[in-house]
């Protein structure tokens, strides 16, 4: 069986008839979203999806996590109301920080841990550069080099941002694969899955913002900055303007962590062309995310 994590469907299986997810995963991975999905999500005032049981597989590397089927109705980023409803379930996750010393270790989620994935930019380009390269892919890798000289520059400047922001429990990976929306007719709601990347710090890469909805629909939630702030502007004294530079800080957080994902694929096989195509979306956004806050020129 494949040591990557997987994800089944068990229809009829729940004990009123409706589908279970059953997903197989490394053991700290399953381990953390079963503290997410059994002692966090039911306790915030918010729709969540119920947590169905546990088994470790003999060896104890790999775990079964099982939760209810959150459905087939994807979000959408092109809906705007779906971007706000985004954000409104972010405004209710990031305020209600639970108990964390009543829970085990949650995974560091503070500038610090961006920090370190910087180094993600450098080491991708020098594996890729270290290949047989076209003049026009060389090129693309070394404006990546040079994008990722100017946000060294600033980095101090987004350090003193992040210590302006409060700190809470932030899902990680908030795109639409990872998004469900559920009607009862009357109003929507948002469930999450896939918390693998969830931790504790800047609430700043669930609020990144996609370069173009239409291009890159994939590449984040896009959640309406305006909605959040309407309603996190009663918990936390952070103005419109600062608010939209989270946002963007978002937005090149997630870059960031795009850019060590394409390196774990590369590492991996696969033709060099395609990597280096995703490597130069990348980059278009994160040069245009770091112009929005006045940190490329």
């Amino acid at each position: 069986m494949s040591s990557k994590s997987s994800v089944y469907r068990l229809e009829g299986m729940s004990r009123g008839g409706a589908a279970i997810i059953a997903k197989r995963c490394r053991r700290w991975s399953a381990l953390l979203e079963r503290v997410v999905y059994r002692d966090i999500l039911p306790y915030l005032p918010f729709q969540s999806l119920k947590y169905e049981g546990f088994v470790a597989e003999p060896g104890e590397k790999f775990c079964w996590l099982f939760t209810e089927d959150a459905g087939d109705w994807h979000y959408s980023p092109l809906l705007r109301e779906h971007r706000i409803l985004a954000a409104h379930w972010l405004s209710v996750l990031h305020t209600h920080l639970p108990d964390l010393e009543a829970l085990p270790s949650f995974p560091d989620r503070t500038v610090k841990y961006y920090s370190l994935r910087r180094c993600g930019i450098k080491q991708v380009t020098q594996l890729c550069l270290g290949k047989s390269l076209s003049t026009g892919d060389e090129l693309k890798l070394r404006e990546l080099v040079e994008v990722g000289h100017t946000l060294e520059c600033y980095w101090q400047e987004i350090e003193e941002l992040c210590e302006a922001i409060p700190q809470c429990l932030i899902h990680g990976d908030f795109v639409h694969k990872n998004l469900r929306i559920r009607s009862n007719g009357k109003s929507m709601h948002l469930l999450a899955v896939d918390w693998e990347n969830t931790g504790v710090g800047v609430p700043a890469t669930d609020l990144a913002q996609s370069l173009s909805y239409a291009q890159f629909p994939g590449f984040a939630a896009s959640p309406c900055l305006e909605a959040y702030w309407s309603k996190i502007r009663r918990h936390w004294p952070l103005n419109r303007e600062t608010i939209q530079r989270i946002g963007t800080l978002g937005t090149i957080f997630r870059c960031l962590e795009a850019i060590c994902w394409e390196m774990e694929r590369f590492k991996a096989g696969g033709p060099l062309d395609r990597y280096i195509r995703r490597l130069d979306e990348i980059q278009s956004i994160l040069r245009y995310a770091m112009k929005s806050n006045g940190w490329y020129h």
